[in-house]
């Protein structure tokens, strides 16, 4: 009767010890969700800039290796919002 009562013991302890755990994976699971909700960027508003480029390409044609080439864009705002301009990239 002992050695079924102590076998008993042993798995009540297990279970116990294994909600426990469970309820501790949860619980971290459920900040970690809720931390990333928080971390979002919300979208930016809608801009009243309006972009306006006379020339918004430029064709180089054949150039000899050199250190360096320029071109001038003309870039106006014709909206009635500050533009920005951002991520700037050759292609």
């Amino acid at each position: 009767m002992s050695e079924d009562r102590d076998i008993k013991t042993k798995k009540f302890i297990q279970n116990l010890i294994l909600a426990g755990l469970l309820t501790s994976f949860c619980a971290v699971l459920a900040v970690t969700a809720s931390s990333d909700d928080s971390t979002k960027i919300a979208p930016a508003p809608i801009s009243k800039a309006k972009i306006y480029i006379t020339n918004n390409s430029w064709d180089w044609g054949y150039t000899p290796k050199v250190p360096k080439i320029s071109h001038i864009f003309q870039i106006k705002n014709m909206g009635e919002d500050t533009l920005r301009i951002t991520n700037v990239a050759p292609s």
